[in-house]
């Protein structure tokens, strides 16, 4: 979807079969450097998030990534959706100490927004992380897609290529 807008995005997951963008898989083991890396609904399935996290930044230096943080007191098993029991794939849960905590055991700044969050090595001017939330909130998503020029033309171009079919 995000090669779609327009960012160029490539998929890794050990665990899954890539079923979107084929042709468009990473190989870590390859030491490839990237701006950034996303991990949206990931990091309630990692088994050793410290790990994992170490992993991540043999790759980028900037972990953007979601999760929910879970509530204070604890809730008790029937009390809390997220530990979502039906399909037993949610095994790790963080409150915001712990995300701290791991933050700081990377050397690395831990900011913040709802259940979105960004662990990095560069610092982030506050006034500008509020303003893009804000921004969030009012279309800022709509605005970058409209400047942006899909990939899925080119993509598509290039697969033929690669496959021989041109």
């Amino acid at each position: 979807m995000m090669r779609d807008v327009g960012f160029d995005f490539y998929w890794y997951d050990p665990y899954c079969e890539n079923l979107f963008s084929p042709g468009f898989e990473i190989n870590i083991k390859n030491g490839n450097q990237f701006e950034l890396i996303t991990a949206f609904e990931v990091f309630e399935h990692l088994i050793d998030p410290v790990d994992e996290i170490k992993k991540m930044l043999q790759i980028s230096n900037i972990i953007i990534f979601s999760t929910e943080i879970l509530p204070k007191p604890v809730p008790k098993p029937d009390d809390w959706w997220y530990y979502a029991f039906e399909h037993g794939q949610h095994i790790s849960f963080y409150s915001l100490r712990t995300l701290n905590i791991l933050a700081d055991k990377f050397d690395l700044n831990l900011y913040t927004s709802d259940n979105l969050f960004i662990m990095t090595k560069r610092s982030l001017s506050a006034t500008k992380f509020k303003l893009i939330k804000k921004l969030c909130k009012y279309g800022l998503f709509l605005y970058v897609k409209k400047r942006m020029q899909s990939k899925i033309w080119g993509d598509h171009l290039l697969l033929k290529k690669r496959e021989g079919m041109q």
